[in-house]
């Protein structure tokens, strides 16, 4: 009717057919714990200007006076006693036994080979040598034993061994003179080895070291 076209109930009921309606999905999601604030840094407290010129002139000093100390020690360690005796025996004979010392190590070096041999250098140091071994053992007295003296009680308590010590001490000089007329390094090895043997048997008897 009214030019408009019947319709049926079917068609009704399709075209106005109820759909589901569709549920909203609902997300759980779960809650994470707050995150911890990190604690701000602390800078490192800067010392005042002053301060530090402080602490580094404390630190100078502290390092003068260790290195002064330790000089002031050396200076007491190497303080050498002065012979004040009138006769000065303990003096005097130390200076000859380090002539004697300063003579013999450059043969000793050549008995050695450490140095080139040389017979006429050889010869001159070994009568150097044999005039030296004569002239400290008077230098001995019974009065002479004091600093700074090396020289042991032995020296005094036991004067017969002392003197054998003394005598074979200079036969084996004259041994060395008899050597180096040989003028060979065969012949000056063995007899610089017995003067040095023999200035070692008299030191540990009778020299402190």
């Amino acid at each position: 009717m009214w030019g408009c076209r019947a319709t049926t109930d079917a068609q009704l009921n399709s075209h106005f057919r109820l759909r589901p309606v569709s549920q909203p999905r609902i997300s759980i999601v779960q809650q994470q714990p707050p995150l911890a604030t990190p604690e701000p840094l602390l800078a490192a407290p800067v010392s005042p200007p002053h301060r530090r010129r402080n602490q580094r002139s404390a630190t100078i000093t502290s390092v003068a006076l260790l290195v002064s100390c330790v000089l002031l020690g050396l200076t007491a360690c190497g303080e050498r006693i002065e012979d004040t005796h009138p006769d000065r025996w303990v003096s005097q004979r130390q200076a000859i036994f380090k002539d004697f010392t300063r003579t013999l190590e450059p043969i000793g070096m050549m008995a050695r080979e450490r140095k080139p041999f040389d017979a006429t250098e050889f010869t001159k140091a070994a009568q150097a040598l044999q005039s030296l071994g004569h002239r400290p053992w008077p230098l001995f007295p019974a009065d002479s034993n004091y600093p700074p003296t090396k020289a042991l009680p032995q020296v005094w308590a036991e004067p017969a061994e002392f003197e054998q010590a003394q005598l074979a001490f200079r036969e084996s000089l004259l041994g060395l003179v008899q050597a180096a007329q040989v003028g060979t390094l065969e012949a000056a090895r063995p007899a610089v080895e017995d003067v040095q043997q023999k200035c070692k048997t008299c030191h540990d008897g009778f020299r402190r070291p």
